[in-house]
C-alpha cells in the first residue's frame, strides 16, 4: 500500500470522532486523570481487537472447511474485517486520549 496522505486524513477524522464520542460518553471522570488507568482501558481495547481477529479467523475456517461459494466467504470476511476495523479506530483514540493526559500533565507539574 502506497503512501496516501488523503486516506490518512480520512481514518484520523473518524479517530477524532470516535475521541469526541468517548468524551461525550465518559467526560472528565475521574477514572480517567490517571495515565495508568488509561493504560488500562488502552489494553482493553486492544483486546477487543484480537476478540475480534479470532473471529474474522474462525469465520475463514468455518467457510474453508463448509465449502461456501466465494461470494458469501467474501461478504463474511468483508463483514468481519469491517469490525475489527471499527475496534481499531476506538484503541486509536483512547491511545489520543492517553497522549492528551500525558501532555496535560506535564505542562501542569
Amino acid at each position: 500500500m502506497d503512501w496516501d496522505q488523503t486516506r490518512l486524513n480520512s481514518v484520523l477524522d473518524e479517530v477524532m470522532a470516535e475521541r469526541k464520542r468517548q468524551y461525550d460518553l465518559y467526560g472528565s471522570n475521574p477514572f480517567n486523570k490517571r495515565v495508568d488507568n488509561m493504560l488500562l482501558v488502552l489494553s482493553e481495547e486492544v483486546g477487543e481487537v484480537n476478540a475480534a481477529m479470532i473471529e474474522y479467523t474462525r469465520a475463514e475456517i468455518r467457510m474453508d472447511m463448509a465449502g461456501d461459494d466465494f461470494s458469501n466467504h467474501e461478504k463474511v470476511c468483508i463483514a468481519k474485517m469491517a469490525h475489527v476495523r471499527e475496534e481499531l479506530i476506538q484503541v486509536a483514540a483512547v491511545a489520543a486520549a492517553t497522549v492528551e493526559l500525558i501532555d496535560f500533565w506535564a505542562n501542569t507539574l
